[in-house]
């Protein structure tokens, strides 16, 4: 699953605003552990989300995210998620490569 999920998991996955709701964090963290799916991490920037705000009432948050059941992590285990700059809209791109570029010598 990869998208927007339009909520955080923990503190660190938001910075400024309001204090993030730990029992929608845990409700969500709760969700995704019924559906047996982990986060597959990420390179490049932390936070997904800006609200475009000059830097004291800015909002940055990580809510798009990139999540698989053990079965697909053996099925592509060099998957890798990148969050690549935001250019025009308030997200950051979300890129996932199955597999690594091999190079031949």
């Amino acid at each position: 699953m990869i998208g927007d999920f339009n909520e955080v998991l923990c503190d660190d996955d938001k910075f400024g605003g309001n204090h993030v709701n730990l029992n929608r964090a845990l409700e969500f963290k709760d969700c995704l552990d019924k559906c047996n799916v982990v986060d597959l991490g990420f390179a490049g920037p932390k936070f997904t989300w800006t609200n475009r705000r000059p830097i004291l009432s800015l909002i940055l948050e990580r809510i798009d995210r990139c999540f698989a059941n053990p079965v697909w992590c053996i099925l592509y285990p060099e998957a890798l998620v990148t969050h690549l700059p935001r250019t025009f809209s308030d997200h950051c791109p979300v890129l996932i490569e199955l597999c690594r570029a091999r190079v031949n010598h």
